[in-house]
């Protein structure tokens, strides 16, 4: 984050001055980065293969640890074409495997409620917080932004993060926790403060009459930055099954891809639709459409508190009477 900070600054700066030289200083890091690449170690993956998967071939010696009784001749002798085609099935069956996997993963966990909301929400959330995608157009269009007065402001919202990011331990600790007693009260408020926040933040976006106004809009957006973090925690809290917190983290990951494929095609593909068809007036349309996202994912959080308020009781009342047993 602080480097994003860092960066998106500095590009700031440097669009308003030479945009070839910002080219070349962007393309001179990525070169900086691949001299740090042959410092890794070379077929390393290796030694996590079973031995059977390790296939034997003119590139790969043959050193005393390799078991040549189990090594054919025909093995040997194996031609680089046959090693890509070997190559590609393997990647083949483990994408169909993970695919497989990850497929019962889902089936399993959308039977549980509290793991069915968590991801509705994640998907709500994710998708509408994809709407940052258009902000540089609207700022461009709304106030005649630059692209450099764009990223300054980026730069803004980065730190804003940044600061909600960090303090949000010690406010917890300090404030939030002797007053609300528990730390998964605490993940409750902090979800939906956050998502209150969006939804002041992205109506103001798109109402704003002035630059400062919309500055102050953005700064209110993301004030929101803790709800990913907090629900994580807080799902964590009401699913006690390590097996089950595995999968659920699992599929967080997998809706929040899903989610950030949907949200940027649907924004990007909407807001240039209201510009093409209505100008500004419709593709504000595209933030109100974010906000009802937001305002749905609020109402699944009061739902999944309230679930799990009511499962809490019958794992006390569960434990009391193993304990009796």
């Amino acid at each position: 984050m602080i480097m994003s900070f860092i960066g998106t600054s500095f590009g700031a700066i440097l669009l308003a001055k030479n945009v070839w030289l910002l080219c070349f200083l962007g393309v001179g890091f990525c070169i900086l980065g691949l001299l740090f690449v042959p410092l890794l170690q070379g077929r390393s993956w290796l030694a996590a293969l079973p031995p059977s998967t390790i296939v034997a071939s003119p590139y790969m010696p043959i050193t005393e640890d390799t078991d040549t009784e189990q090594i054919a001749p025909d093995d040997i002798e194996i031609k680089p074409p046959r090693i890509r085609i070997q190559s590609l099935k393997m990647v083949l069956e483990t994408t169909r495997s993970e695919g497989y996997q990850s497929t019962q993963i889902l089936v399993a966990l959308v039977q549980d409620r509290v793991a069915l909301l968590s991801l509705l929400i994640y998907f709500c959330y994710e998708t509408a917080i994809y709407i940052r995608a258009v902000l540089p157009q609207w700022a461009s269009k709304s106030f005649a932004w630059t692209l450099a007065d764009v990223n300054a402001v980026t730069a803004l919202q980065i730190l804003v993060n940044g600061c909600v990011l960090l303090s949000l331990p010690y406010l917890s600790k300090l404030f939030l926790l002797p007053r609300l007693s528990s730390q998964r009260m605490v993940d409750h408020w902090t979800i939906q403060f956050s998502l209150i926040c969006n939804i002041i933040g992205v109506i103001m976006i798109s109402i704003a009459p002035n630059r400062w106004l919309y500055i102050m809009a953005l700064g209110v957006y993301n004030l929101g930055a803790a709800l990913s973090d907090s629900l994580r925690s807080f799902v964590t809290a009401s699913l006690h099954e390590e097996k089950q917190i595995q999968r659920i983290y699992t599929a967080i990951s997998m809706v929040e891809a899903l989610a950030g494929l949907t949200g940027t095609t649907l924004w990007s593909t909407t807001f240039a639709a209201g510009m093409q068809y209505g100008g500004l007036a419709l593709a504000r349309m595209s933030f109100f459409a974010a906000a009802s996202l937001f305002l749905v994912s609020l109402f699944m959080t009061t739902a999944l508190n309230t679930i799990t308020l009511e499962k809490a009781p019958r794992r006390i009342s569960d434990s009391e009477s193993e304990l009796a047993v």
